[in-house]
């Protein structure tokens, strides 16, 4: 009796944690000022688990901002990310 609670213990925290999935980073505003090309090292996509789809562009000294995939200077900032790996 006591296995049998223990493994449908396990099963109900298994089954509840997966469907709550919750990503470590989502971006809920972007910024709209332009940052300069020269100071971001790298990007990332946000998780398709989050609501907006979003770019993290990381900062030299370590800053991390949200920005809007669909604008234009990110979209430039990202293809010279690209075409320079």
């Amino acid at each position: 009796m006591t296995l049998l609670l223990a493994v449908t213990l396990v099963c109900c925290v298994t089954v509840c944690t997966s469907q709550s999935y919750v990503p470590d980073k989502c971006c809920f505003e972007f910024r709209r000022e332009q940052l300069p090309s020269s100071a971001v090292v790298r990007y990332a996509w946000t998780s398709s688990h989050c609501a907006r789809t979003a770019i993290l562009f990381k900062m030299k000294l370590g800053k991390e901002f949200c920005v809007d995939p669909e604008a234009d200077w990110v979209k430039k900032i990202v293809n010279s990310i690209e075409a320079n790996k």
